[in-house]
């Protein structure tokens, strides 16, 4: 990764521990009574995928740490750093980290499907979103690398997002040319 696209990434991972920490600050008395000792807050992952691949995301990357580790797998974690340097924990720990794909796709799948309005968010292509959202910083270290142009209605994707969001079953808004007239996973 070159200079910018490491900042990027530095950014996708704070924009889902910032998401992961919003969600863990909700979290149910059930989970913090089973780790009565545990910083707050604990992050859960409902055994969701989207939630799963979040988890798995940053605890490579060292943000997050499990709770309850049972060989390679864990359900609860807490963060093992503020999220407000998580972008700078994730640059130093990019090499065990998810690719800057992968990353992409539990960014998108996390944002598209929970909370959207709230951060700011769309999956959608050709419209623009995010300005003045919460996530703005992330939409310009993304802009900056290609994924997005600016507008003055925010920001808007750009074809180099389209394999991630193929990635992310959103084929209505990005269909692949190369699967015309092909069945796709719906």
């Amino acid at each position: 990764m070159n200079e910018l696209e490491l900042r990027a990434y530095g950014s996708v991972a704070q924009a889902v521990a910032r998401h992961a920490f919003a969600m863990a600050e909700g979290e149910n008395e059930d989970n913090r009574d089973a780790f009565p000792d545990a910083p707050r807050p604990i992050y859960y992952h409902w055994s969701t995928s989207t939630f799963e691949a979040v988890a798995d995301n940053l605890w490579r990357l060292r943000i997050l740490r499990p709770l309850d580790q049972k060989s390679y797998d864990a359900y609860h974690f807490v963060f093992d750093c503020e999220v407000s340097v998580s972008n700078v924990v994730a640059e130093r720990n990019a090499p065990n980290g998810p690719t800057l794909f992968e990353l992409l796709v539990t960014f998108v799948d996390l944002f598209g499907d929970f909370g959207t309005e709230y951060w700011g968010f769309s999956t959608k292509q050709g419209v623009a979103f995010g300005a003045g959202g919460r996530i703005e910083p992330t939409l310009e270290a993304l802009a900056s690398i290609g994924y997005l142009t600016r507008t003055e209605g925010g920001h808007v994707w750009t074809e180099l997002i389209a394999p991630v969001m193929r990635a992310s079953y959103n084929f209505d808004d990005w269909p692949d040319p190369a699967a015309d007239g092909q069945l796709q996973p719906e």
